[in-house]
Order: C-alpha cells, then sequence, then structure tokens
C-alpha cells in the first residue's frame, strides 16, 4: 500500500539527532520520515535528498521507501522495520553499480514495479 508522503516526511529537519538511527552530525539537516501514532511516532533519517522524488510502500511491519533522481541517475531503496524501529536494509543504484541504461529503466518503471526489481539488489 502507497503511503501519502505529506504529513510524514520532513525536510531540513534540524531535530534528526532525535531519530532511532541517528549515529553523526550532519553539515545539512536531513530528510526524516516520521512514522506511527499521532503522538507516539518515530523519527528515522532517510537516505533521500531534497530534489529526489520520494516514494513509501507500507506492508506489514515494513515501510519501503524509494528514493530516485532522474538528473543525478540514481535510484535507491530503504527497507524500514517499524516493529524493531531501525533500517534493515538499504540499496543505492547509480552508474558505478549499473550500465546507465539499467539505470534509466528503473527509473523509468513505475513505483510499483521499482519497488519489485530492487528486491533484487538487495
Amino acid at each position: 500500500m502507497q503511503i501519502l508522503n505529506k504529513n510524514i516526511l520532513y525536510y531540513g529537519d534540524h531535530k534528526y539527532d532525535k531519530a532511532v538511527n541517528y549515529s553523526q552530525s550532519f553539515f545539512n539537516f536531513p530528510i526524516t520520515l516520521n512514522y506511527g501514532e499521532k503522538h507516539n511516532r518515530t523519527k528515522y533519517i532517510i537516505g533521500a535528498g531534497t530534489s529526489d522524488h520520494i516514494t513509501l510502500f507500507k506492508y506489514g511491519i515494513f515501510i519501503y521507501v524509494i528514493s530516485e533522481n532522474n538528473g543525478l541517475s540514481y535510484l535507491s531503496l530503504q527497507v524500514i522495520n517499524t516493529e524493531l524501529k531501525e533500517i534493515e536494509s538499504d540499496i543505492f543504484l547509480d552508474s558505478s553499480s549499473l550500465d546507465s541504461e539499467d539505470i534509466e529503466n528503473l527509473i523509468n518503471l513505475s513505483p510499483e514495479e521499482q519497488l519489485k526489481q530492487l528486491f533484487h539488489y538487495l
């Protein structure tokens, strides 16, 4: 099930040190995903930039974060386990890991198809 990003993604979150996966300070404030019940949300730092197109899916206890940037030709997937409150796995694909044509083919797929294809790289 696709999740609407509107109310759970915070760009430039200056309180990112409260994220469960916080491990170091950043020069720029990152994007965080704040997920859960209204007054009991868990914050996760996601590996996406401000110019990335971000798509979220939730299946069971997992949230899948797809970040794509057509201009810079990369695509990434983060798998968040909401039960354990941790990033379970992630993958970043760009021209150093795949041919440019393969990256473009992945970027041009629908988000659902991207998710299916990115599972193969985890």
